[in-house]
Formats: structure tokens, sequence, C-alpha cells
């Protein structure tokens, strides 16, 4: 008895001296452990690309984007990172690698984002979201690009090639709007690139479609058809 008392202080002192450094005032050691636990979990590296054209602007599919991507923030995962780009002319990064349990980060940015009133070129934007794609990547869990757009650009060589280069994060694509010319017109681009597309035409299909993704994502192989 009295040799495992001893035992029990020695195994409370070295802890005690191990985990002093990193101990700030008015914390104790179990609090200490619980944060470190939470701190190295991992969750997946999200990446929402969202098309702020003038286009998107018309007939509230802009609107309709935003109405998709809300449910999204009470359904991550804690540890999620999340990243958030609009692109028109140009990229822009709203949110980098952000852990998906600061809800109103996320919440602020997609409310903040409006159309822009300007062309669209999507090719910067693809490169800046792979880019922030490479920087979080985690090969145990998934890694995923989802663009939101009406459609209305043009698919040039340069991105097919840019696209067929970077075959190790996941791309979706969710068009945005009533055009069935559109769908047609992305299906051969999604399907060069090995994305997945799905439409989104009214505040129902937002939910659906999204509501799928979210599930999917969760799963290694996660297709959505």
């Amino acid at each position: 008895m009295t040799n495992r008392i001893y035992c029990f202080i020695a195994v409370i002192f070295v802890m005690s001296f191990w985990c002093a450094p990193h101990i700030v005032s008015g914390q104790d050691i179990f609090s200490f452990f619980k944060s470190k636990k939470k701190t190295n979990a991992i969750g997946a590296n999200l990446i929402f690309l969202i098309d702020i054209s003038t286009s998107m602007g018309e007939l509230k599919k802009f609107e309709l984007a935003k109405y998709a991507l809300r449910p999204l923030v009470d359904s991550f995962k804690p540890n999620d990172k999340i990243s958030l780009l609009t692109f028109s002319n140009q990229a822009d990064i709203w949110l980098s690698g952000v852990e998906a349990h600061k809800q109103k980060n996320i919440r602020d940015a997609i409310e903040g984002i409006g159309a822009s009133g300007l062309g669209t070129q999507i090719l910067p934007g693809l490169e800046a979201a792979y880019a922030l794609a490479e920087k979080y990547y985690c090969p145990t869990q998934n890694n995923a690009i989802f663009i939101l757009t009406d459609g209305n650009f043009l698919v040039k060589k340069e991105t097919l090639q840019f696209l067929q280069h970077h075959p190790g994060t996941q791309l979706s694509v969710t068009l945005i709007g009533e055009s069935d010319k559109a769908y047609d017109y992305l299906l051969p681009f999604t399907e060069k690139v090995d994305a997945t597309l799905q439409q989104i035409k009214t505040k129902t299909d937002a939910y659906k479609l999204m509501e799928t993704l979210r599930l999917g994502y969760q799963h290694p192989t996660f297709r959505t058809h």
C-alpha cells in the first residue's frame, strides 16, 4: 500500500512538472488536458467559392446562394476548417481556415457578401481556392471545394488544365438559378474535371442539395449526383 501511494505521488509530480509551463493562471491540470484534446482534433477542410458577378445579382440568384449556405453554419463539425472566397473579375478571401465553432465569424462573412456588378473570371477564384485547400490540406479528412455559380462564365482551356493538374481535392459545382441551358453547359465541364454538379432552382432545392453535401463531405468517398 505504501509503495502505491509513493507511485501515485510520483506520477502527480511528473505530470505537474510537465504541464506547468503550459498552464495559465486559474487553469487546472484537467482543463489543460481538455483543451489539448480540443486543439488536436482534426476536422474537414472545406472551401466555398461564391460567384458574385453581375448576373448573380439577377433574379435573386445571389440570395438563393446565401440561403443555401446559412443552414451549414450549424451543421459543421466544430473543428472543420472553413474558407470562404468570392470571385468576379478577381478573387477575394473572406475567411481562411476558420474553425467552424466560430459561427459568428462565418455568419458575418456570409451576410457581408454582395454581388459585385462585375464580370466573371473563374480561374483567379479557383487558384485562390486551391491555394487554401493546399494550405489546410488534411490527408486523413475530407478536402473539398464547393463552387456556387450561375454558370455564366467561359470555360477556357487554361481553366481545364489548371483543374486537371489539381486532382487531390474534391470539387463540387452547384448551379444557382433556373437555367437548364446553363446546366447543359456546365455538365461537360464538370465531367472533364471529375466534379459533381447539382442545381438549385428554389429555396427547397437549396436546403436539400446543401444538406446532401453536408452529410456527404464527412466521408472520404463522398459524391453527389
